[in-house]
């Protein structure tokens, strides 16, 4: 089932959706009728990211709402960050944060790949109301993990986020 989702997940980011859809599907569909939610959560996470890419929001909302963020931290994590992503697409950018909020457990600490996307994604908020030095902030903290994850390419997704919270702001010019 792993295998299947990774497959997924490879084809979302070279930009075959529509195969990717379908594969994730299947996991997701696989996982489903096993009925244990914590399988369930990773193929989900997988077809809801997809989605997003399609800009396909009704449907993203509704893989996320069938699902229980349960199980593994790092996932629930991931759930978290899917679903401020989806809320800053869709403009409810203070629903976005308290959705961020909830990707930290209190319990335990994230790993440092995964501090690298919860600090995407409050940097993707703060971007969106125009706080250049708290998006500055998670930026370079989330900089900081990536490269103790060994994730450049999440560290160029970063810098992306930097930029467009910088034109988000009307700052152009520090874009550039």
């Amino acid at each position: 089932l792993d295998a299947t989702v990774y497959l997924g997940l490879a084809q979302t980011d070279l930009g075959q959706l529509g195969d990717a859809e379908h594969t994730c599907r299947a996991a997701y569909s696989a996982a489903a009728a096993l009925g244990h939610p914590e399988v369930v959560l990773f193929p989900a996470l997988a077809l809801a990211r997809t989605l997003l890419w399609q800009k396909r929001h009704a449907d993203v909302r509704a893989i996320l709402e069938a699902v229980a963020p349960v199980g593994d931290a790092e996932q629930c994590a991931r759930y978290w960050c899917l679903a401020a992503r989806l809320r800053i697409a869709g403009g409810a950018v203070a629903d976005a944060w308290q959705l961020v909020e909830r990707a930290r457990p209190a319990a335990s600490g994230l790993s440092p790949a995964i501090e690298s996307v919860v600090r995407g994604c409050e940097a993707g908020v703060q971007g969106r109301l125009g706080d250049i030095d708290a998006l500055r902030t998670h930026v370079t903290n989330g900089l900081a993990a990536a490269r103790d994850a060994h994730l450049p390419l999440q560290a160029v997704k970063l810098r992306l986020t930097f930029v467009e919270g910088l034109i988000s702001a009307d700052r152009g010019a520090q874009a550039r």
